[in-house]
């Protein structure tokens, strides 16, 4: 019996057209990068900001209210199934809403 080669044995896979490719190990880090440097640059542009006159709580809320935004669009395009409230959970989010609002 002939002594078989592995690394010949092996099956290589060409993807399909249709299949969705695994993403690339370089994404994370830029992604790291991306949250570092805005994180970094949080303080310089506060206190820009503050001297400008801008209020704490005001900054806050735009803040806040921008990131909402922002989440909220992407979870819009590319993964709608997450907006949807489940009618049992709706009590949860209103006492949630009316302690965090009871909180500021």
């Amino acid at each position: 019996m002939p002594v078989r080669n592995e690394v010949c044995a092996r099956e290589t896979r060409v993807p399909m057209p249709n299949e969705k490719h695994q993403p690339t190990q370089l994404k994370p880090y830029l992604l790291i990068v991306c949250a570092a440097v805005l994180w970094a640059s949080a303080g310089t542009t506060s206190k820009y900001l503050f001297n400008a006159g801008m209020s704490p709580y005001t900054l806050a809320q735009y803040r806040v209210s921008f990131s909402s935004l922002l989440i909220f669009a992407y979870l819009l395009v590319f993964s709608r199934d997450t907006l949807r409230i489940n009618v049992r959970d709706l009590w949860y989010l209103v006492v949630l809403g009316a302690v965090g609002m009871g909180g500021i």
